[in-house]
């Protein structure tokens, strides 16, 4: 009698049941680790998504404060005849104080365009504050604001620039 290939025969001559090759394929431990392997990089791209938003938070309001300080340069270029106008510290949270007009002189024109920009740097910068200065014909804008990227810590970051009217 001929023996079918892959199976065996008992001892009483009746065929047995053919062999089952090992299995082959992943257990319960290596999916396991797999998962574990696989949540742990994209907690990783988390983590790493999450400090580049902070990061680019912090060089927009750079982007602001530089946008701000030279808008100002060039309202005192426009208005040169007052340019002593211009020189001014607004401190944290305030405004300058001046009323805004409409058609006004070169003076008004000046505490119109302070207050303007006093307005838009308060808000558009957390915290800010402004000074210009000048040192004979070299004016200097310097602003501070507050970048709170982490919670807690309250890092003032500065911005300056010099220019001639």
């Amino acid at each position: 009698m001929k023996e079918m290939k892959g199976t065996r025969r008992r001892d009483n001559g009746k065929r047995a049941a053919p062999r089952v090759p090992c299995s082959k394929g992943f257990t319960l431990v290596e999916v396991l680790v797999a998962v574990l392997v696989l949540s742990l990089g994209i907690l990783g791209l988390i983590a790493l998504e999450s400090m580049a938003l902070k990061n680019n938070h912090s060089a927009y309001q750079r982007s602001q404060a530089t946008i701000l300080a030279y808008d100002l340069a060039d309202r005192v270029r426009a208005n040169r005849d007052e340019r002593g106008k211009y020189i001014v510290t607004i401190p944290s949270g305030k405004t300058h104080s001046a009323t805004t007009c409409s058609s006004c002189s070169a003076e008004g024109l000046a505490d119109n365009d302070l207050v303007e920009w006093s307005q838009d740097i308060q808000k558009l910068l957390p915290g800010a504050s402004a000074a210009v200065t000048a040192s004979g014909s070299v004016f200097t804008v310097t602003i501070a604001w507050i970048d709170n990227r982490e919670r807690g810590s309250d890092t003032v970051e500065t911005f300056q620039t010099s220019f001639r009217p």
